[in-house]
Parts: structure tokens; sequence; C-alpha cells
């Protein structure tokens, strides 16, 4: 498997599985103990990113805030998405949702625009539209819940509606809610999570 990660199984009967995506400077177990406050019934999986910006972990480079290196987002979102192909064969897993803060919540974008296949949900915390896929995915069937700060400065309110914009273009059922918050997570958003 090519991304250091962490598994920790729910119950016997778990049918989720939340694939936690951290934002820049996190690791595979930033987000791991917001697993069992959004689904207590799910396992967790805490993917590490294999970018790194100045010694902190990412998943895909960028030029400058906002401004990413789409050659390697799609590189890296390709190879996020066969690891996860792989890992629910390897740990027999059914529905993947996707729970991303930051830049791990353009990674859970870009996958959902790039690769939904493998995919059923998002939660993406302070997410925008990282790129115009080069082909219209299908996403009829798929669900993302977009959490947003009004006061966020370093993700503009617009590019989050444009995300939320362009997932339903193609199908996706978008829940894109905005709160009198920052960049920070707060506990309004696991409460709207779970």
């Amino acid at each position: 498997m090519t991304f250091t990660h962490r598994f920790v199984p729910g119950p016997p009967a778990a049918a989720r599985t939340l694939v936690m995506l951290h934002g820049t400077g996190g690791d595979e177990t930033s987000l791991l103990e917001l697993g069992p406050m959004l689904d207590p019934q799910a396992h967790t999986l805490g993917i590490r990113g294999n970018s790194t910006e100045e010694g902190m972990n990412r998943y895909f480079r960028r030029y400058s805030e906002g401004l990413f290196d789409e050659a390697d987002l799609i590189y890296q979102a390709h190879d996020l998405n066969d690891f996860l192909v792989e890992a629910k064969a390897i740990y027999s897993l059914s529905e993947l949702i996707l729970v991303g803060y930051s830049n791990g919540a353009n990674m859970a974008a870009a996958l959902l625009l790039l690769h939904p296949e493998p995919i059923s949900a998002g939660i993406l915390f302070r997410g925008m539209l990282p790129l115009v896929p080069p082909k219209p995915p299908q996403l009829t069937g798929k669900r993302a819940l977009i959490l947003s700060g009004s006061r966020d400065n370093m993700i503009p309110l617009d590019r989050a509606t444009r995300l939320a914009e362009v997932m339903r273009g193609y199908g996706a059922d978008v829940d894109h809610r905005v709160a009198p918050v920052g960049h920070a997570l707060g506990r309004e958003d696991v409460v709207a999570a779970a």
C-alpha cells in the first residue's frame, strides 16, 4: 500500500468507513478522534498525504495560497484512488465516506470529481473547487456536505459555493452550509457533520 495510514475497525457489523483526510501539516492520526463523534458505528481510515510543503504533509502541491498544481493534484488523486480501491479489498470495506479538512477537503473534492466510483459520500470541512475535471463525472447518487465559514480568510466563500454548484451540476446531492466561523474546525462543524 502506497500511503501511510491508520485503520481503526468499528463494530463487527460496521457498513461504513470514514476516510479521514487531514489538512496541511496533519497526518494519518489527525482526524481519527472525529470518527466516533461522526459515526460510532463506522470503521475509520486515516491517510497521510504523500506530498510535502516546507516539511508539512499535504495531499498535493500548490504554487501559492489557493493556486494549485493541477497536474500534481490529478496525479495524487489517481494514486489515492488506487489506494482506496486496494484498501476496500484488503480491509473488506463497503461504503466509503470521505471526511476532509482544508487541503484534505480539496483532495476529497478532487476524488469525487475525478474518481467517484468507490466513494459514496463526502464531508468537506472548509473545501473549495480544486479543479474542473477534464471529463464530466457521473455523480448521481453521491452525497456531499460542504461546511464553510463566512469568516474564513483562507477559503474564499465564492470558491466553496462554486464547488457546490459544480458538484450539483454533475448530479450530486449537495448540502452546502455556511456558518459565521473562520477556518478552524469547531463543535458546530462536528454536530452538523454527524
